[in-house]
């Protein structure tokens, strides 16, 4: 459920781990508060309130903005092997879908859609796939997740891919995709940067939540 945690919490200019440190908890519990992942309960509520100068009832959803129709902007496509000199769409060529998730703020959300075959056992072409925005400051990498990869090549190309992040029994980050086409192969990755395949610059910008198609 969609909470105003992190509204209050940044009027008041505190960071998620000077909250964290105040109310004796982790950072991760206040980011999963804030992203939804985690419920805010009245208990923790009650904790939290105090520290931001604030009642209860002030960290509860604005029940007329749950009540608007809300939606998401899709940005880019995916598509293994297109190395492009920019990334993401036009702004003619963005577009919106519908969500109906209260879980998540919109500005929270983005949109990418699905092109070529590298995750064709997962996702048809045309696939839109919601995804939340990732935090690598405030949270570590989602292993059995699909992830949003942005890779950028030396020669200063990005390609924006889509994967799922796994392990090897030696705990090594692999970028797995899930095609019928033996052309695309994991690629290795790690969070720190070492050990990433071809030189190539890879971070995840996102996880993705859900899928729907696109009705034209």
């Amino acid at each position: 459920m969609a909470n105003r945690l992190r509204e209050v919490r940044e009027a008041k200019g505190l960071t998620r781990a000077a909250l964290a440190e105040m109310i004796a908890s982790g950072e991760s519990t206040i980011t999963k508060i804030e992203l939804g992942e985690r419920d805010l309960t009245v208990k923790m509520a009650t904790r939290i309130a105090p520290f931001l100068d604030c009642q209860v009832a002030d960290l509860e959803p604005d029940q007329q903005e749950l009540q608007r129709p809300k939606s998401v902007t899709v940005v880019d496509y995916v598509e293994a092997g297109d190395w492009r000199e920019t990334s993401g769409l036009s702004y003619e060529e963005q577009y919106q879908v519908p969500v109906f998730d209260d879980r998540y703020k919109p500005e929270d959300l983005f949109g990418v859609e699905i092109r070529g075959d590298s995750m064709d056992e997962e996702y048809k072409e045309g696939t839109i796939l919601i995804c939340r925005r990732f935090d690598p400051m405030a949270e570590l990498p989602p292993l059995g997740k699909h992830v949003i990869i942005r890779s950028r090549s030396p020669e200063g190309l990005t390609e924006t891919t889509v994967k799922v992040l796994e392990t090897d029994e030696h705990g090594r980050g692999w970028l797995v995709p899930k095609s019928a086409n033996d052309d695309w192969k994991p690629i290795r990755f790690s969070h720190r940067g070492d050990g990433n395949d071809d030189d190539v610059d890879t971070e995840i910008i996102g996880i993705v939540l859900w899928d729907m198609r696109r009705h034209l």
